[in-house]
Formats: structure tokens, sequence, C-alpha cells
């Protein structure tokens, strides 16, 4: 897609400086990306930023296992629950000299930050803004019955601070009570529109879909514009209706069309809708009670805009194509879900409280695990409106809480936020100590490590894997490509390095992190090693274990370049120069298992093969 007018989401975000708030709304997550790419650059240039995730339940449940460290505890990550779907494409970003809004179709995972085909609009009308604002203070008050609450608060100050004009050619619309297609119509319905146009690729319903918007707004020439093999278009609900023709959007098969783009074609005016509804029943016929919530903009299209969609490469197809190319795409949700939500957790530092919010009615326990890993159970008060609060006793801040009927778990975990400075002041947090145990899950997430290492170090002109294709709700793979704007050149050592290290308040005060700051010059000599029982060893095989599987599986499998081969090596080295220095062990054995894993990868993925994935 040859677009002029188009916006590098990841640059405008390392852009923000100096704002106090950004709200994400989004369907499917990648805490992995999330946690160490968009959050770091905003606290790098915002220190005092508030950042909230608004994430679908199910969304929030399948991904609670690829939580970092700083997952919902130094930003609040809310889960919602709607009647289907909680489907919003919505960032917020809001400063003392300039607010603005991101609206469109993309999620917040890195192939819809950096590769998938998506369509958004920049909002800079504050008019726009206050109404988007409005929605986020909607949602919060669905899931905080309580006005006190500081977050309230301060999206009550924000919303002061704006004036009260119109919107210029442009609205803001969600489905929270009536539906979006109802709301289009409404605003359209003396526009004399002649055509439509429609680009997504998901569709349900799609007879009843057109039905309505011929017998409300006369359209009778409809255009569906697909990326084949990458649409759930059934042609035969198509079958009453004479004047339907098909397009295909042409682009880099690697990249997947995700965007949702409805053109109403008029006499005298032009008007597009984007943002997060596909051409479903759920998405444009029901309000959120009944169906998904989603979010968008009706646009008038002006000349820019025009121009900038006529830029897309599109060319005609048949019939036959759209229906030997039909792909079953399905939402994936979570195989578990609780009718118990914990919305919200943070700690009140001023009488050391933790205050939950949840719509729990039964006489639950409440369970909590500390930083340490030790589960135990906290006592609580419980108020009106869902609003609990837990004292913390003898100083044991916990990670996460959850509840339960003494055997089961019925709630999801939430995750407590701490704000940065309380974060330090947590004894467990601030003097963590280096068992074992700890060590282990921190170096078991070497996936995110791995992830983020991929994205970083893969050259601007290598493409994404035919057939890698992320699917709505689905484990996505990493998409290949910088990430960062050029700030420089990291060898990958040293990027290792600075991912892992321990910042240092002083020599004795040890704070985020688990690796020992390294040498400018060189690393340290390690200390004498020390005989472990094989307990201890076997874990940490464990730790060499999941490096290699999950490179196997997230890199080797689909660039097998020599390029990666160093970069696991290198990881490698870097962990055993850790074990050696910090647990003293004796790691001879850990050379002869790095060579055999390492022919056993390249036996199996044949070393030099660039891409090994299937269709």
């Amino acid at each position: 897609m040859a677009l002029k007018n188009s916006i590098n989401l990841l640059k405008k975000i390392s852009g923000v400086k100096n704002h106090d708030m950004a709200v994400f709304f989004t369907y499917t997550f990648d805490p992995i990306f999330f946690d160490n790419s968009i959050f770091k650059l905003l606290k790098r240039n915002n220190p005092n930023i508030i950042v909230i995730v608004f994430v679908d339940y199910s969304t929030y449940l399948k991904n609670s296992d690829e939580f970092t460290d700083i997952s919902g505890k130094e930003y609040l990550l809310l889960p919602v629950k709607v009647g289907s779907v909680f489907h919003p494409k919505v960032f917020y970003f809001h400063g003392k000299e300039n607010s603005f809004s991101i609206v469109g179709s993309h999620n917040l995972t890195l192939p819809g930050i950096t590769h998938n085909m998506e369509i958004a609009s920049l909002v800079e009308d504050q008019a726009i803004n206050f109404t988007i604002l409005i929605f986020v203070k909607r949602m919060l008050e669905n899931l905080i019955k309580d006005e006190e609450n500081f977050i309230m608060q301060k999206i009550n100050e924000i919303l002061e601070e704006y004036e009260s004009t119109k919107p210029a050619d442009k609205y803001f619309l969600s489905n929270w009570e009536e539906p979006i297609l109802n709301q289009i119509i409404e605003k359209i319905k003396d526009k004399n529109i002649k055509k439509l146009n429609i680009t997504c690729p998901f569709f349900s319903k799609t007879d009843e879909i057109l039905q309505k918007i011929n017998d409300e707004l006369g359209i009778k020439d409809f255009t569906f514009t697909l990326q084949l093999k990458n649409h759930n278009l059934n042609v035969k609900e198509l079958e009453k209706f004479s004047n339907i023709k098909y397009q295909e959007i042409e682009t880099d098969e690697s990249r997947r069309l995700h965007f949702k783009l409805f053109y109403f074609e008029g006499n005298d005016q032009n008007f597009i809708v984007v943002g997060s509804p596909n051409f479903t029943k759920s998405a444009l016929l029901n309000n959120a009670k009944n169906g998904n919530l989603e979010t968008c903009l009706l646009i008038k299209a002006d000349d820019e805009i025009n121009k900038t969609l006529f830029d897309m490469k599109i060319k005609s197809v048949g019939k036959n194509d759209i229906e030997s190319t039909y792909n079953e795409l399905k939402f994936e949700k979570s195989d578990k879900i609780f009718e118990n939500i914990i919305y919200f957790c943070y700690l009140d530092r001023i009488t050391d409280r933790i205050i939950l919010h949840s719509n729990v009615e039964l006489e639950l326990k409440l369970m909590g695990k500390l930083f340490d890993g030790t589960i135990i159970k906290f006592n609580f008060e419980k108020t009106e409106n869902g609003i609990y609060k837990i004292p913390i006793i003898d100083k044991n801040y916990p990670l996460e809480l959850w509840f339960t009927d003494g055997v089961k778990q019925l709630s999801n975990k939430s995750r407590i936020f701490y704000s940065l400075s309380e974060f330090d002041m947590l004894p467990q947090y601030r003097n963590k100590p280096k068992e074992l145990n700890k060590l282990v899950g921190k170096i078991s997430d070497i996936a995110s490590m791995v992830r983020v290492l991929y994205t970083l170090f893969g050259n601007e002109e290598e493409k994404k894997p035919k057939g890698n294709y992320e699917k709505e709700g689905r484990e996505i793979s990493p998409s290949l490509g910088k990430l960062t704007s050029k700030r420089g050149d990291y060898d990958i050592f040293t990027f290792i390095q600075n991912l892992l290290k321990e910042t240092r308040k002083n020599s004795s005060d040890s704070s985020y992190g688990f690796l020992p700051k390294p040498d400018k010059d060189e690393p340290p000599e390690p200390k004498e090693p020390i005989e472990h029982d094989q307990d201890i060893l076997k874990e940490i095989d464990k730790i060499f274990d999941k490096i290699t599987s999950n490179f196997s599986n997230k890199i080797f499998a689909f660039d097998n370049r020599l390029s990666r081969y160093i970069q696991y090596i290198l990881i490698c080295l870097w962990f055993e120069k850790y074990f050696e220095k910090e647990l003293q062990l004796r790691i001879d054995r850990y050379y002869a298992k790095i060579v055999r894993n390492l022919n056993n990868q390249m036996s199996a993925y044949f070393l030099g093969r660039e891409y090994c994935g299937t269709e």
C-alpha cells in the first residue's frame, strides 16, 4: 500500500514528551512488546506520566503468563468484559501544551504497531479529544465505583481544561449504548450517498447489514475490497444483491490486512469510517451489552483523504476468487473465563492498604502472591460498590491478588499498581535477594528477551515470513524489521548487557532488575566456584532448555541465517558468565551443552536457509 499520508505509530509515541497521561484501548495485547518498547519510551520522556491500558478480559486472562515484572505494576492494566468482545483501538495522550489521539484498527501488539496493514487517524481536534476523554471516564466509571479515586480525580482535572467546542467534519463514535451503524446512518442520511466500499478482513451477517444500509440510505452499489486468503466473506450471503463488485488490495503477502475502512461515496460529499468495527453484526448492529464494544471516527473526506485512499493498489477480482480464498478466521477466547472480575488494585500509600475494585458479590477468600513467590491469605474490609480494603501486615506487599473459595481460583489474578516512587520504597522489591527460585522466575521469561532482540536487530530490508499472520486473539510471532528509530548502533552483546543489567543506587542498595551492572571495561572476575546439589543444577538446566526451545520456536524456525546463531551463542555465554559470577557455578558442563544444542538446531533447521516457515 503506497500511502504517502501515513503515521509511524512507534515514532509518534516516542516523540511524546512532557505529557502526564496516556490511555490505550486494545483487544489483543502483547505485554512483552508493550513493556519493553512503548512503556519504556513513554517513561523515558515523561517521568511523571500515568499510563492506563484497557484490554479485553479474555485477552487479559490468556496473556497473564506473559506478564513481565512491570505489567500492571508500573501502569494500570484494566480488564474489561462486555457482551462479546472488547474491541476498541484508541490511543489518547494528554499534555499541558498539547493533547492528541490516534483512532484506528491497530491493536497494542508488535504486528499491529509495526507490520500489519492498519489504518488510523491522528486526532488533534480538541473537541474530538474531549469526546474521547469522556469515553475514557465512562469506561473507568463502569469499573471503579469511587469518584474519590486518584485516577478519577485526574480525569476530572483534565476534563476541566477543555473548552466547549463543536468538532469540524469529524465524529467519534462508540456503541456503548447505540449501535455504530445506526449512528452513521443518522449523520449521513441526507447526504445523497450512492455507493459503499467495504474493506476489512472479518464478516458476519453481511446480507443483514447490507439490507439495512440499502433500506435506510438507498445504497445499491457495494464493493468489497479484500486481501485474498485473509478474509471470511461468505459470497452466498450476497446472492440477493445484484450490484456487488469485488477488489483485491495488492501488497506484500507477508503483511496482513487488518484495517477496517468503510467509504461512503455521494454526489457531492464522501465520508469514511475508520476504526475498530469489522463488517459484522456484533460490531455494527449491536451495542456493547449484547455485542462487541467498538470505536471509530466518521470523517468527511476531503481531497487529501480521497487521494490517500486512491493511492492504494487495488485490482478487480471475480466472485470465484473470493469464494476460493475464503478463510475461516475466528476469535479465540480464553478457555477459562471467570465471572468474578478484579478490575483494579493499587497501593494507598497514606493508609498502607491495597484498594481493590471488583464485581465479586459472594463471600470469598482473597489470596495473594508476594514478590518472593510466597502465597498467603489476605484479610480485607469490604465496603459498598465493590471496593475492598486490604491492610498490609508485616510489610507483606503482594505482587498480585485473586479470589478463591478456599480451593479453586474464582477470579482473574490482578496485578497491583504501584507508582515508581512507591515501588522503590517496598523492601521486598528494593532488597530482593538472589535465591535460585527467584532467579529462575526471572530468566524463565527469556521469550521476552528473544522477541525484543529479534525485533531490534532485524534488517529493515527483511520481510516477515510467509504465512506468519497475526490472527485476532491468537499468539503472534515477532515481526522482522527495526523497532526503534536510529539512535546509534548497538552491538548485540552490549544490548544484552543493557537489557539485563541491574541499576544500583549505590554500592550496597540495588533496585530494579536482577543482573549486576557490567563494568565499562570488562566483566568482573568471577568468584571462586562452589558445589551445588543436583536439584539446583537441574533447575539451572531448565533455564538453558528454555533458552533453546524459545529460540527454536521463535527464531530458527523462521529465520535461520548465521546472525541468529550468533545471537543465540552470545545470550548463552552471557548467562554462563552470570551463573559463574553470581552463583559460583563450575560451568564447564554448559559449554558442552551449548555446542550440543547448537549442533542439534543446525541439523534440524539447516544453517543458512533464510526462511523455514510454512504457508
